[in-house]
């Protein structure tokens, strides 16, 4: 009986300081981790911007204070970078879990300037493949007015159309869905008229 005691409260201190170990990691990587979140948007927001991204921390926020403008629309808030581009994050659902990502316009809000992926969770090799740069460059110059598409049964043609990666349909309908998403609720949200007029 007492040797069933002395394991249960052996159980009961290694369980409390293990916990306890844990809690303290979570509280001191915390603050890392949402600081790394931080760098990892701001430097997509300064790459779908055209902007050269430099190496640590500081540097990328100094760069990003000094060259991107954050503005808000009531609760709703988004970019401006240099040539009077716009820009926003957007975010939903992929295949296999969430797609963030960057979407810059030009200041005609129907031509993009270029599409950056934060994070995503596709299949690599296949999916995963949203985020490489050849297929991102697919979306330069296309037409986001009325919507973007992307075709899988034919070649894209028209200027609001991109090619869907290949056995990755899926991955490449939910970020069309994830773009489309995002600029409607640019254009819900801003008034750009109100914008330029200076209020």
């Amino acid at each position: 009986m007492k040797e069933k005691i002395l394991g249960v409260v052996f159980i009961l201190v290694l369980g409390g300081l293990s916990a306890g170990l844990l809690s303290s990691v979570d509280n001191r990587l915390r603050g890392k981790i949402a600081e790394n979140k931080e760098v990892a948007i701001k430097s997509s927001i300064m790459a779908a911007a055209g902007l050269e991204v430099p190496q640590g921390v500081e540097e990328v926020k100094n760069a990003f204070t000094e060259n991107i403008v954050v503005k808000k629309a009531g609760e709703y808030s988004y970019y401006t970078g240099p040539g009077g581009i716009y820009l926003f994050e957007m975010k939903g659902p992929g295949l296999w879990g969430s797609i963030e990502g960057v979407l810059a316009l030009m200041p005609d809000l129907e031509t993009i300037k270029s599409v950056k992926i934060i994070s995503q969770e596709e299949t690599p090799g296949l999916g995963g493949r949203i985020g490489e740069e050849d297929f991102l460059k697919k979306f330069e110059g296309k037409s986001i007015a009325p919507r973007i598409n992307i075709v899988a049964m034919k070649k894209a043609v028209a200027s609001n159309e991109v090619d869907a990666i290949s056995g990755a349909t899926m991955s490449s309908k939910a970020l069309e869905n994830i773009i489309n998403a995002g600029a409607e609720a640019f254009r819900s949200n801003v008034n750009i008229e109100d914008e330029n007029d200076g209020s």
